[in-house]
């Protein structure tokens, strides 16, 4: 293994096995008991009353009415369910019903927040993203394409089975709204039976035995447009035209008097490319799958099966959809929260949807009650956690929709509020990082460059690109839901330690007399340290930030309290500017 990359991971290491947290604060913002209707009211001054509710509802839409009657426009919309009376209060989920139905009666308003189409994609999908502008179409790696051997003793080629398998507790969904608009989101959501870092070998199996005629070379043509495949040490780049007789993304076995051909490369598959540079000129290149090997799959040894293109996701489209066909902890859309909010079948049957609606969209958040002290009571510390060991025995997070409180002035204020102006929505399972006004706000770019580091060696490119992503902002929805709350705790418990994950700052070695070009901030997002997910910043060279294990129950140890404590600055970016944070 490079020495530099061993003494690096040895760090990230330590920083895994060295998190404890303590404190309190940021889930008691959400908290709010059945009974605070009663406290609510003597801080904000009341509950609303129906028809207030819908005039304020309908007036910041811009809905005209006669004579100022918008109680009688709403009856006529068909918005008012029948229990609710003008003059009497009303109920969280009433409200939700009547604006869910609100949204759906207003086009405006519905195609904003009702997607025409949504695309759940697997983490080969979206690494090897093939629409959007060819050439200039990365979006982000969460599996490894290539990487030859000698760089690495985990395993002798990196874009084994095992390294793209792991990934599938992950899944992207973009949805599609009538304007042109695509909303993405990042999903961590377990598989429900299996963990694929431990079990790649069984679900290959289960698959070999549901599925013996899909076991086979499947390589879709579109999955040749990804971008990634510039990045390999079999891939010849810089041509600015194609060979004669040769075609765009077109498989091709390599024989006497093709370009590139070499003896020992005889009969191997390979396409031509083509990319974008960062100033826009278009390039060509032969990618040679050389490091392919097939028909392993027949051996009972599930190390060859880990070696072999017929059980990889990336090759066989078909296990590809396999996997992602498996149940899942919870399901991916609005219904999840029929399963996260433990009183949902205590909801009315007519207010169920648009709870649910509502509360995926951000309008409605369910009330999170916990005891920040489980943290301390009930997590088990990740430095003597075994992943061949039960996971830690936590509860189900107790979070309500407290469907029948009758809704306060203030409540009902911010709900109306949030239907117009997404930035104040809050999604339970959810967070967005905004990286905008960061003097560096991208890590990678849409050309595959990656900004915070780079080596010329396409190797090193691939491991540099591994969990990052384009863009300057991120959602992720995190259904690991006490690692995600525990996040938030250490987010208002450390909000000034440079290790912590929303601080970390990575310093651009080709800049470093450059104050402008140095520094850069580090993305959150998911990633993986062998069996072990988390979430966290990816630094692949340089200490980055304290990961947040990806189990439920898993905490961190007082080592790394300590550098979150004591404001350790390890990368050197605060001391080095003087900002404060």
């Amino acid at each position: 293994m490079n020495i530099r990359k061993s003494i690096v991971f040895a760090l990230v290491i330590a920083f895994m096995m060295s998190i404890v947290l303590t404190g309190s604060g940021v889930l008691t913002q959400q908290a709010t008991a059945t009974t605070a209707g009663t406290t609510a009211t003597a801080q904000t001054g009341g509950y609303v009353k129906a028809g207030d509710f819908v005039t304020q509802l309908l007036q910041g839409a811009k809905i005209s009415v006669d004579n100022g009657d918008y109680w009688g426009k709403a009856v006529k919309m068909g918005i008012i369910p029948a229990e609710v009376k003008k003059d009497r209060t009303l109920t969280r989920a009433q409200a939700a019903y009547i604006v869910w139905k609100f949204i759906n009666a207003v086009p405006e308003l519905k195609d904003k927040n009702i997607p025409v189409k949504v695309e759940v994609l697997s983490p080969v999908d979206y690494t090897l993203w093939s629409r959007g502008e060819l050439g200039a179409n990365f979006r982000g790696a969460y599996v490894p394409w290539y990487r030859a051997t000698g760089w690495t003793s985990d395993k002798p080629i990196y874009t084994s089975a095992y390294r793209v398998i792991r990934t599938y507790n992950i899944v992207v969904i973009d949805k599609y709204y009538k304007d042109g608009t695509v909303k993405t989101v990042h999903v961590w959501d377990r598989l429900r039976d299996y963990d694929p870092a431990k079990d790649w070998a069984k679900l290959l199996q289960k698959f070999m035995k549901e599925q013996p005629s899909k076991v086979k070379f499947d390589f879709p043509q579109d999955r040749m447009k990804a971008l990634v495949w510039k990045n390999t040490p079999s891939s010849y780049t810089g041509w600015n035209e194609l060979p004669e007789k040769k075609q765009l993304y077109t498989l091709y076995r390599l024989k006497p008097g093709d370009r590139y051909y070499t003896k020992e490369q005889d009969g191997q598959y390979y396409f031509w490319t083509m990319y974008k540079t960062s100033s826009g000129d278009v390039k060509y290149g032969a990618v040679i799958l050389d490091f392919l090997q097939f028909g392993k799959y027949k051996s009972k040894n599930p190390e060859d099966w880990n070696l072999t293109a017929e059980l990889n996701p990336i090759f066989n489209e078909s296990l590809n959809r396999w996997l992602m066909s498996l149940p899942r902890q919870y399901p991916l859309d609005y219904t999840r929260f029929k399963y996260i909010c433990v009183d949902f079948n205590s909801v009315p049957k007519l207010y169920q949807e648009a709870l649910l609606r509502l509360a995926d969209l951000g309008i409605v958040t369910p009330d999170v009650n916990i005891d920040k002290n489980v943290f301390k009571t009930k997590f088990v510390d990740i430095a003597s956690y075994n992943l061949k060991n039960a996971k830690p025995k936590v509860t189900t997070p107790d979070i309500r929709f407290n469907a029948g409180r009758v809704l306060t002035q203030k409540e009902a204020s911010e709900m109306i509020a949030r239907v117009f102006d997404e930035s104040r929505r809050k999604v339970v399972d959810e967070m967005t990082f905004d990286y905008s006004k960061e003097k560096n706000p991208e890590t990678v770019d849409k050309y595959g460059n990656t900004l915070y580091d780079s080596f010329g060696n396409p190797d090193m490119t691939t491991e540099l690109l591994m969990f990052q992503h384009s863009g300057t902002s991120i959602t992720l929805r995190v259904d690991e839901l006490w690692q995600l709350f525990y996040a938030q705790y250490l987010m208002e418990k450390y909000p000034d330690a440079p290790m912590l994950f929303t601080n970390a700052y990575y310093t651009n070695p080709n800049y470093l007399k450059s104050p402008e070009k140095r520094w850069y901030k580090l993305h959150v997002g998911f990633g993986y340290l062998d069996d072990l997910p988390y979430l966290g910043t990816t630094a692949q060279y340089q200490p980055g930030s304290v990961p947040i294990p990806l189990i439920n129950g898993v905490a961190l140890s007082k080592q790394a309290e300590d550098l979150l404590v004591k404001k350790k600055d390890i990368s050197g970016y605060y001391s080095q500017n003087n900002t404060k944070r």
